[in-house]
């Protein structure tokens, strides 16, 4: 149970950077995880360049994502991730919007009780919504998404706990659009399983190399984030789960001053 425990929470989505983790556990050949979720975002404040609240007009953002794995080999994890719709609205201005669409694999290289994996994805944003609401003369920009192809690669660590497990993830991320900074990503993830219940407090990182230009109220694209978040998922069936979760920013530049909450379904 200490091993499968790793992947029940393997999806945490981050207000930054739009990814998701497991953090070193690969899936058993031809198991799976699947997660469907929802984000809801609103508030009427951004984090400016130097970190310090900006006041905004009135803004909502709801999107809709998944994210899946399936065990292709025992050590080797076949991964997705998208964000297909989304809608965003700030003031009485507002927008449809696609976001990232991500694949990759998985493959773990140290089974032991510390389990190691690297994890490359490909993929990119379309650029549907890729439109500033923001009035002239804002001092900030509201834009959804930014059209890209990216490439992001990481070095996952985990481990089991007498409770659950720990799980950690770090690396590059590029982009193909000259207007985004590369940058580096991360995520920490403490996490446990008390009967149906399923609960992780998971901290995520996403750090551009350059400076910060332009504050984005909505983090879709330069944005600097230390996150910490708490989620619950309830297991009321063996393939069925029900996720609620709730992300904030510990540290933001270019970001939205918010709290983010998902609710969602899970399959495994």
């Amino acid at each position: 149970m200490k091993h499968r425990a790793g992947v029940l929470a393997a999806a945490i989505v981050t207000v930054s950077s739009g990814t998701a983790f497991a953090g070193g556990w690969p899936q058993d050949r031809g198991d799976y995880y699947a997660k469907l979720w929802g984000t809801t975002l609103f508030g009427d404040a951004a984090f400016g360049l130097d970190g310090a609240s900006l006041p905004t007009d009135d803004f909502f953002l709801l999107s809709v994502s998944a994210y899946g794995e399936y065990g292709l080999f025992n050590d080797l994890t076949l991964v997705g991730f998208a964000t297909p719709v989304g809608t965003a609205k700030l003031g009485a201005s507002s927008i449809a919007h696609t976001g990232k669409l991500l694949g990759g694999v998985r493959y773990r290289f140290v089974d032991q009780t510390i389990q190691v994996a690297v994890e490359a994805r490909l993929g990119g944003a379309p650029g549907l919504g890729d439109t500033d609401l923001a009035p002239p003369d804002a001092g900030y920009v509201f834009v959804p998404t930014s059209r890209t192809l990216q490439t992001e690669l990481d070095l996952q660590l985990g481990f089991p706990l007498p409770f659950g497990w720990v799980a950690a993830s770090v690396g590059p991320r590029a982009f193909s659009n000259a207007e985004l900074s590369h940058a580096i990503g991360g995520s920490l993830q403490v996490g446990g399983q008390f009967g149906q219940f399923v609960v992780d407090l998971h901290s995520t990182l996403n750090w551009t190399f350059q400076a910060l230009e332009v504050v984005n109220v909505t983090g879709a694209t330069d944005t600097r984030y230390v996150g910490v978040g708490l989620g619950v998922s309830w297991w009321p069936a063996k393939r069925f789960g029900v996720h609620l979760g709730g992300d904030g920013a510990l540290y933001a530049a270019s970001n939205a001053e918010a709290l983010a909450i998902q609710l969602g379904v899970e399959s495994r």
